[in-house]
């Protein structure tokens, strides 16, 4: 069967905790950069695209073995956000700025298939069996066209078209995901909604009434139901993205008084159960979780610094990439099973007093030891670090403002996150 797959021509613009902390940081090499793309085929191989800003390159490695040793295939002499997909170990393409490329030895060499004026296509997928690709991303067309490119062979040949949206306007579209071959969505950042149910060859236009800035993320887990989100909102749909309902203000969950969080990928295992991605710049990373279709949300995880893309292999296994500073990458990989031993050990782990004023005390009843605490504000930015070593740790918080925190407990058995309040 002939594949089909979408390619959206883009520019880029670029609390409640949960007690289980189910997203465990994977240790990357010295000189890894900032991490723009992930791609899984099984639990063991995978893709990572980063971007280093010192040398304004783009950098591709694979791991064998999920992700503790990394190897680096290639080397581009072009800084932009990019996306990656392979169909197998060796057949995968790569959006990096205006070009797609494609490479038949799992990364090594890559040949151009398409160069483009202006845009950057940002991240592809495929719908499954090879029968669709799409683009998800963060985009801007200042130069009015809604052009969308097409193929029906693999990418072997193109086909450029126009959705007709917006013949003459500044149209930006921000994002698109189709859950098979002929049934897709694309959504603007401002809040407009193309459907279309023949491929991409028509499209019908809705839109969504309400806080609509900067939508980045799109998802749909069926031809009904789906989610956009953007900067501080997630919002649902129940009738194919006729109409849209707001489920999400993040002011509600994380103090954003002087800052907004920008929640970009988006991603559902069941009709209920959906994880959201999102940033404070340069500050923090958040993951959020809901178990009720989106009606509600919370904290699942605070990370350090950005995330820029989350990648499901499977409703249990996942990662999520971003920025780790100073042009280094971060990634991370969820772990469903994690949560069952550290609700356990978060069982044995109790903090008095709290609210407290000078000293709190973290009494273990586990056998495990305790050897690291870290301190975040609600910002999720670290604001101490304290090293253990011990069954049990008396920590002194006199010099905090008064506020809530979070504390982070590293021990043997697992890690467990607390809220205290300092008065």
């Amino acid at each position: 069967m002939k594949t089909k797959f979408l390619i959206l021509l883009t520019i880029i613009f670029c609390s409640k905790l949960t007690i289980a902390q189910n997203w465990e940081q994977i240790s990357l090499p010295t000189g890894i950069p900032t991490l723009y793309a992930v791609f899984f085929l099984n639990e063991d191989k995978g893709w990572i695209v980063g971007g280093k800003y010192s040398t304004n390159t783009t950098m591709i490695y694979t791991t064998n073995n999920g992700g503790s040793d990394w190897v680096l295939l290639n080397t581009f002499q072009n800084l932009a956000h990019s996306s990656i997909y392979f169909f197998d170990e060796n057949t995968g393409w790569l959006a990096l700025g205006g070009n797609i490329y494609k490479t038949t030895n799992g990364g090594q060499n890559w040949t151009l298939e398409i160069e483009t004026i202006v845009g950057n296509f940002s991240s592809m997928y495929f719908t499954g069996n090879g029968k669709g690709i799409a683009v998800d991303a963060h985009i801007d067309l200042s130069n009015g066209s809604d052009t969308v490119f097409l193929t029906s062979n693999n990418g072997d040949t193109w086909d450029e078209i126009g959705t007709g949206f917006c013949e003459s306007c500044n149209v930006t579209f921000s994002s698109v995901f189709f859950i098979d071959e002929l049934t897709g969505w694309i959504v603007t950042k401002d809040g407009n909604v193309l459907k279309t149910t023949d491929g991409g060859d028509a499209w019908s236009f809705y839109e969504i009434t309400g806080q609509t800035s900067d939508i980045r993320g799109l998802y749909f887990i069926d031809e009904t139901t789906g989610w956009v989100s953007g900067i501080d909102f997630i919002f649902k749909t129940t009738d194919g993205g006729v109409n849209w309902e707001q489920v999400l203000d993040a002011n509600e969950i994380i103090d954003l008084t002087y800052t907004n969080i920008w929640i970009g990928d988006i991603y559902f295992t069941s009709q209920n159960n959906g994880w959201a991605f999102g940033s404070v710049p340069t500050i923090s990373g958040y993951v959020l979780r809901t178990t009720d279709g989106g009606q509600s949300w919370e904290v699942e995880q605070s990370m350090a610094l950005g995330l820029f893309d989350a990648f499901f292999l499977e409703t249990e296994i996942a990662w999520v990439v971003g920025y780790g500073g100073s042009d280094s990458g971060r990634m991370y990989k969820y772990n469903a099973n994690l949560s069952i031993n550290e609700a356990d050990f978060s069982n044995t782990i109790n903090l008095y007093p709290n609210p407290a004023q000078d000293h709190i005390t973290i009494n273990n009843t586990s056998n495990s030891t305790i050897t690291l605490v870290e301190i975040y504000n609600l910002l999720g930015a670290k604001v101490d670090e304290i090293t253990v070593n011990n069954h049990e740790a008396v920590i002194d918080v006199s010099k905090l403002k008064t506020g809530t925190y979070f504390f982070k407990i590293y021990a043997d058995s697992g890690v467990v996150t607390k809220k205290i309040i300092k008065r």
